[in-house]
């Protein structure tokens, strides 16, 4: 194999040179064989690597934008926002759960006795058991409206001497035990009337995760606009590239022609030999520049790929062949039409005018807290009472023992220099987002404005760039012809062969500018995903 020949002599080489040198060790040229096995071992590596044929998919742009929307990691970090902003929501009406509140208890208490002078001997106390049992319900409605359901049953144990009942003539003291059920239902309503009618904390926290869903939704459709244009600018790009490997390719062929024709002179002796190392130079030159465009196109395939997929390891050896063409299709522009459709469609702007919304639902907010605080309140029940714990619940029913009350609660802060100060702050915060909105939409407008410029611009120049490809092809093509016939020289084809070049690459990249603009004012006027027939089903 030629890789071990030159392995070889490169041994025999270092080894002689080695042996120039007495001072060297013999170790040292164990380690310099050893290095040399390992880069053997990784050239065999590579080149089995460069064998294997690499896989070739054609891509159309709908093709890289379905891709880059399935397999791009932004948007997929991008989705986990609005599903927290809605679990945020659902966590806000939780607010508006009833609670529910239990509790049992015992209680247990024993009475010191006394004595008995008639019988001459102390006499036992009173012992008394106490267990409740209590339930209800608490919560607010969504009109700050605050209620309370409860139900609680009471049952009390008496233990007392019979003489204590009977009268002190009578000396038994055996016990007696008595027992009593207390039960209770009621209802209790509180109503704000001034702070926290018009809104409170409950309903701004709700209200605001509202609209921050809508928010986390455009910042999705804001951030896949962004992909999209990306996606579509980098495929561009890589047309761009592959097509100047093509003109690179036809500059080399034009200078290994041209070579071999001033070799063949040369050796007829119709030309000097520094004609030919003028030709030999030109060709290298080809050469390099067509390196230089294979690695461009590699870099802008490597950039494709970034965007169209989330595992650059399985495709790294892919090549990605549009299969579309640079074209320069004329698209009319009315930009006051394209002003309104891009305030009136670009997610960032509405964005902003959500932003606004929730200013001014906070500063609603902040002057409702101005106010003081006025309720009124209600409550309704009744009680029940029995010597066992059906006939306590029976006398609730018939309503024997009933309660009932309302009344109005005034709470006036002496100071209210906080809640003052919140509600200026939050009037400075209002206009400061309108007018971030409303240099968000001079920004809109400047930038669109601009975009279309640079559109019409780049298909102006396209005219100009194809007319110069045609004269240069034509130059070439006579100035060739008068160096056959000897009234021209090398300089001057070489010269020509150049231009040609410079105009095949000036006419690609105008084509790709244009594109490119195009994209580029979709995504100023808010139009990115309609024009690539991108469609966004949001949950």
């Amino acid at each position: 194999m030629k890789t071990d020949d030159a392995l070889d002599e490169l041994c025999d080489e270092h080894l002689t040179t080695q042996e120039e040198f007495g001072n060297v060790r013999p170790i040292m040229r164990l380690k310099f064989l050893s290095w040399i096995a390992c880069l053997s071992c990784g050239a065999l590596t590579v080149v089995g690597q460069n064998n294997a044929a690499p896989k070739t998919i054609s891509l159309s742009l709908d093709d890289a934008l379905r891709r880059a929307l399935e397999q791009n990691y932004a948007i997929r970090l991008g989705n986990f926002t609005p599903q927290t902003a809605r679990l945020n929501l659902e966590g806000n009406y939780g607010a508006y759960d009833p609670v529910f509140q239990g509790s049992a208890g015992q209680n247990f208490t024993r009475r010191a006795g006394g004595f008995n002078s008639d019988i001459n001997q102390a006499v036992e106390g009173a012992e008394s058991w106490n267990r409740d049992f209590s339930a209800g319900l608490t919560g607010v409605l969504p009109t700050g409206t605050r209620y309370g359901l409860d139900w609680g049953m009471d049952r009390s144990n008496q233990k007392v001497p019979a003489e204590s009942v009977l009268g002190s003539g009578i000396f038994d003291t055996s016990r007696n035990i008595t027992a009593e059920y207390r039960s209770s239902v009621g209802v209790s309503v509180t109503q704000p009337l001034l702070k926290d009618f018009w809104i409170d904390s409950t309903r701004l926290n709700t209200k605001s995760a509202k609209i921050e869903i809508k928010k986390a939704d455009l910042a999705l459709q804001y951030l896949i606009m962004g992909i999209v244009n990306q996606t579509a600018l980098a495929y561009y790009d890589l047309i761009e590239a592959r097509d100047q490997v093509e003109v690179r390719k036809m500059a080399l062929q034009l200078k290994d022609q041209f070579l071999s024709e001033t070799q063949k002179k040369v050796a007829a002796g119709t030309m000097a030999s520094l004609d030919e190392k003028q030709a030999q130079s030109e060709q290298a030159t080809a050469r390099a520049n067509l390196i230089r465009a294979h690695s461009n196109a590699e870099q802008a395939e490597n950039r494709l790929k970034g965007l169209i997929s989330d595992n650059f390891a399985s495709i790294h050896t892919t090549v990605l062949e549009p299969s579309e063409k640079l074209l320069a299709m004329s698209q009319p522009i009315n930009v006051i039409e394209s002003w309104r459709t891009g305030l009136e469609q670009r997610p960032d702007f509405i964005q902003k005018k959500h932003s606004i919304e929730q200013e001014k639902i906070q500063l609603k907010y902040t002057k409702n807290q101005l106010y003081p605080a006025l309720d009124i309140q209600g409550s309704y029940g009744r009680a029940g009472l029995g010597g066992n714990a059906y006939d306590s619940l029976d006398t609730i029913g018939d309503n024997r023992f009933p309660r009932y009350g309302g009344g109005l609660v005034l709470t006036v802060p002496l100071s209210r220099k906080s809640e003052r100060a919140a509600h200026r702050i939050q009037k400075i915060s209002v206009e400061e987002a309108l007018v971030r909105l409303k240099e968000a939409e001079e920004d809109i407008i400047r930038s669109i404005d601009t975009e279309a410029k640079k559109v019409r611009s780049a298909f102006a120049a396209i005219e100009s760039t194809r007319e110069a490809r045609v004269f240069a092809e034509a130059a070439l093509d006579a100035e060739q012809k008068k160096l056959e016939n000897g009234k021209s020289t090398n300089f001057q084809v070489l010269e020509l062969q150049d231009n040609l070049t410079q105009a095949r690459a000036a006419e690609i990249i105008a084509l790709t500018a244009y594109n490119k603009s195009l994209q580029d004012f979709y995504y100023a006027e808010g139009t990115t995903l309609q024009r690539n027939k991108v469609v966004i089903q949001l949950k």
